[in-house]
């Protein structure tokens, strides 16, 4: 599904041991799919918390590790089979079986420890802010529907990501959303059907038609002006 593509994280290769250089690496960004992951996230922060969540939201299967997770935590492992608790300290091993794993303590040393078992599982890792140990980095996403608009500064500046996210959803706007879930089920229609997408001017009708800075349409509008277009161009 669509709106299961739609992780973006921005990911440097991991290396057998923690990277001991704090210069800023010039990333590879992806959007990654994470529904059916394994993963890992040691701590109950408010980070850790967030992390674990949007996880589950995103399909993804959750273990997460700390002595005293949250009530909102023990609620979430309440009410989905996605996210299992380990009510418990981080143990090496921990991380086996895991594609991703998460460190967010608050304590350097275990999350330096977390970090090193995470590579020496092969998975990779995040460790809340230590971008220097990590593997990969969060950006700050605005979603709408299936698009996901995501900014990162390769750790150096979190609450730039943020500000830069902002003023890029508001260019956006809320009706993408809307648009790609309609140009979606055409393609899927002119597939279908044995035809190609690739020969189609798409940009023509994104500025003329549907995003050129015409008042937004309901769902119902967008998907016939799509279909009036497609079968007009084929």
């Amino acid at each position: 599904m669509l709106t299961n593509l739609i992780n973006i994280v921005t990911y440097r290769s991991g290396t057998p041991s923690p990277p001991v250089t704090t210069s800023l690496a010039t990333v590879l960004p992806v959007a990654l799919r994470v529904d059916g992951t394994p993963c890992l996230v040691v701590g109950a922060s408010t980070s850790a918390a967030r992390r674990a969540t949007d996880l589950v939201d995103l399909g993804a299967t959750v273990t997460l590790v700390h002595p005293a997770p949250t009530p909102a935590l023990e609620a979430l492992a309440a009410e989905t089979g996605s996210l299992c608790l380990h009510r418990r300290s981080h143990q090496h091993g921990d991380a086996a079986g895991h594609r991703l794993v998460f460190a967010a303590t608050t304590n350097a040393a275990i999350d330096a420890r977390v970090a090193a078992d995470g590579r020496a599982h092969h998975a990779l890792v995040h460790v809340e802010d230590r971008p220097e140990l990590c593997d990969f980095y969060l950006p700050a996403i605005h979603r709408s529907g299936p698009v996901a608009v995501a900014v990162t500064t390769s750790g150096a500046s979190p609450a730039l990501a943020r500000w830069l996210r902002t003023r890029l959803g508001a260019l956006v706007g809320p009706e993408v959303g809307v648009v790609a879930t309609a140009l979606a089920a055409a393609r899927a229609r002119l597939r279908g059907d044995g035809r190609s997408t690739e020969g189609l001017d798409w940009s023509t009708l994104l500025d003329d038609d549907l995003l050129g800075g015409g008042a937004p349409r309901s769902r119902e509008e967008v998907e016939k002006v799509v279909d009036a277009w497609v079968k007009a161009h084929t």
